[in-house]
């Protein structure tokens, strides 16, 4: 190691020994043990990340990543993809694929030292599916929109009874999707307003010391994980500004990992001799998605108009980076089984947006500018994430809003935090369109996020497509699964309810002190590749 690499780590362990020194005040007088070495340099991970209102998985799990530390689904899955049990030891399959039943792990108990049994299983599925709750997890206990009929047999064993064979199902009951609560803390209680929703009690890898809202988490290892005590301490969430603030952290070294989006931020991350960067395929996709119910959108002329006039190799290889792939279908990526290569594209052609434009009645001024129909203006607005401190869509909106503007469009870009996004998405659809990352990960569901039969959130209804859904989730006959996603991958590529741009190549620097790395999987629910077994990771300082 030269001189000038070892004076840079010195000078990195001071900055992080000062960010943490903050971090005393906040364990003070917490749960941890007075023999407990205090947050420091050589046992504590910081992570640059979102940091919510509040974290109780069964509101809300997307993008807040705490859930993923602090609770187990019943099923895991290895760095190959294999599933393997986590608070299930295993699982019998029976019925046609309609019952399985879990035969729990034993000897697992809460943060707070009570017993996992049965009764915990059973009470999570059950607030999943109260209507009440609004659970983000309801879609993991149900199959085809209808309930999964969930059952003690006795304390460590549980069936679950599905109304049709499902080969999602335990995707499903992996910790990305499901995850289990305590009933001896949350029956009976208002999940809204719970002191739970601050100090989560779940059986994972790391305990919450210190919640802070939009500000950052506290986490302390628990000794006694069943896959074994994390060998780091404490793990900080930390959130901040943006995603230049994330790469100012990263370089100084305030805070061990940060994801990195974009060109840009890759190229920033590849000049800090002390940082290591690792990627992966996340099975994700970031797409433009419209919504059907509002005019000009419900016209299917005027949403593939948009698709011929994105330029989107172009975007993709300016903004996202080099080794991204170009999106042409809902399902992908390129190479993995489940691809169709012949879906229809639409490649950058402004000339056929505006012929497909002209010919659905939306007439340009003669000096150019908005076309109109009707008296009303071809225009829409986007919606996109604020403050994103890894994928940022502003760069892509903004070029969007670009041109579309050349072939007669005004689009408008709307940015609201991530609180105040996701209802307006999901719950109120209260949007003309959207950028965001989403999919399915390595499990082509696309029923499991894009597209439901209430035709949440896009609007986008159809019996037909419905049907090879179904069959798609149903079908034990891998050539049959194959052939019935190419049908939906056609039909959506035909009907554009959304326009994917990219697959998700996720990235993540990491500071080079940090051993135990993994090989990148897209068994990472964290859009980090690494963070799968995160009891494994060691601080090498030297």
């Amino acid at each position: 190691m030269t001189r000038a690499l070892r004076l840079t780590r010195h000078l990195l362990s001071l900055t992080l020994a000062g960010v943490l020194a903050a971090l005393l005040s906040a364990t003070a007088g917490g749960s941890g043990a007075a023999s407990e070495a205090p947050p420091g340099p050589n046992n504590t991970f910081v992570w640059a990340s979102r940091v919510m209102e509040k974290t109780n998985p069964l509101l809300d799990m997307d993008l807040d990543r705490v859930p993923l530390w602090t609770f187990d689904g019943l099923v895991t899955f290895d760095g190959n993809l294999e599933p393997h049990g986590a608070l299930a030891e295993s699982w019998d399959v029976s019925n046609g694929g309609k019952t399985y039943v879990f035969h729990l792990r034993h000897g697992v108990t809460w943060h707070d030292g009570q017993p996992f049994t049965a009764d915990d299983v059973v009470f999570t599925a059950q607030a999943a599916l109260d209507p009440k709750n609004k659970s983000y997890m309801a879609p993991a206990f149900m199959v085809n929109g209808k309930p999964i009929t969930v059952t003690k047999i006795d304390a460590s064993t549980v069936r679950f009874d599905l109304p049709q064979p499902s080969n999602t199902f335990l995707f499903m009951m992996w910790r990305q999707n499901s995850v289990i609560v305590p009933k001896h803390l949350l029956a009976g209680a208002n999940l809204q307003t719970t002191p739970f929703d601050l100090k989560p009690i779940g059986t994972g890898p790391y305990m919450v010391v210190k919640y802070v809202p939009k500000q950052q988490v506290i986490l302390r290892a628990n000794p006694r994980y069943f896959g074994g005590a994390p060998k780091i301490q404490y793990w900080v969430f930390k959130e901040l500004e943006d995603q230049n603030a994330a790469l100012a952290a990263l370089g100084s070294g305030e805070v061990t990992a940060a994801g990195l989006g974009g060109k840009a931020a890759l190229a920033a991350a590849a000049k800090m001799p002390h940082v290591k960067i690792h990627g992966y395929d996340a099975g994700w996709i970031f797409a433009l998605v419209f919504n059907l119910r509002r005019p000009p959108l419900d016209d299917k002329s005027v949403r593939q108009a948009v698709a011929y006039a994105i330029n989107r190799q172009a975007l993709v290889k300016t903004i996202a980076g080099e080794d991204t792939t170009v999106a042409s279908s809902l399902i992908g990526p390129p190479g993995t089984w489940q691809y169709d290569p012949n879906v229809k594209t639409y490649p950058f052609d402004p000339a056929k947006a505006r012929a497909l434009l002209s010919q659905d009645g939306w007439t340009a001024p003669a000096a150019g500018g908005v076309r109109e129909k009707a008296g009303k203006p071809l225009a829409f607005s986007i919606s996109i994430q604020a403050r994103a401190t890894d994928s940022d869509p502003m760069p892509f909106a903004v070029a969007i809003q670009k041109e579309l503007a050349d072939v007669g469009f005004k689009v408008d870009i709307v940015q609201l935090d991530r609180a105040s996004l996701q209802p307006k998405l999901l719950n109120d659809h209260d949007f003309d369109a959207y950028l965001w990352w989403d999919g399915y990960s390595f499990v082509p569901d696309v029923s499991a996020f894009w597209l439901v039969k209430s035709a949440d959130p896009t609007g986008y209804a159809s019996p037909q497509l419905d049907a090879l859904i179904d069959r798609a989730n149903t079908t034990t006959d891998r050539a049959d699964r194959k052939a019935t996603l190419d049908k939906i991958a056609g039909q959506i590529a035909q009907d554009a309810p959304m326009i994917p741009l990219y697959y998700y190549r996720g990235h993540v620097g990491i500071q080079d002190f940090i051993g135990n790395v993994p090989e990148p999987s897209g068994a990472d629910p964290n859009n980090t590749g690494i963070f799968y077994r995160v009891q494994d990771l060691t601080i090498n300082r030297h």
